[in-house]
């Protein structure tokens, strides 16, 4: 018999909820040392959080901020973009910081599970298929464990 999802996951997941903010989000992955955590609302996995997301957030704010600044450095400036709107509006959104924001707002909501009863081989699978580093293992719809990479490596490295 195939070895399964159950006899690898951990089933000590730390959760956040989607409330929480990303100052939150951050000192619990310092803390716990990972990487992402599943979004836990009320007994219901709404979504996946990872550093990933907090870094693709950065690059965006980054390039909000550039696109402002480009304004500000054309001679020809109006105080209008390109079609119209106010250039100190698209400075506001720039400038948000990322201390405002909440895990909602950088979740990835599309949830890529696997169930405690699958192989190892396919949730491998789900891992390789989607890029992710982690699979939350749900059944009936609530989080049972998690699943990483990680747990995979020690399962092949332990033989």
């Amino acid at each position: 018999m195939p070895p399964t999802v159950s006899s690898h996951m951990r089933s000590d997941v730390t959760t956040v909820s989607s409330s929480d903010t990303l100052v939150d989000l951050e000192r619990i992955l310092t803390a716990e040392g990972i990487g992402g955590v599943p979004v836990v609302d009320d007994g219901a996995l709404v979504g996946v959080v990872s550093r990933s997301d907090i870094v693709r957030r950065m690059a965006v704010e980054q390039s909000r901020a550039e696109m402002v600044s480009d304004f500000y450095r054309d001679p020809d400036w109006t105080g209008q973009g390109d079609h119209g709107e106010d250039v100190a509006e698209i400075g506001a959104m720039a400038g948000q910081q990322l201390q405002g924001l909440h895990v909602r707002d950088i979740m990835s909501s599309q949830i890529i599970a696997t169930t405690p009863v699958a192989t190892l081989q396919e949730a491998a699978a789900l891992l390789l298929e989607h890029r992710i580093h982690r699979v939350p293992v749900t059944e009936d719809g609530r989080l049972r464990g998690i699943l990483s990479t990680q747990d995979l490596v020690r399962f092949v490295a332990n033989g």
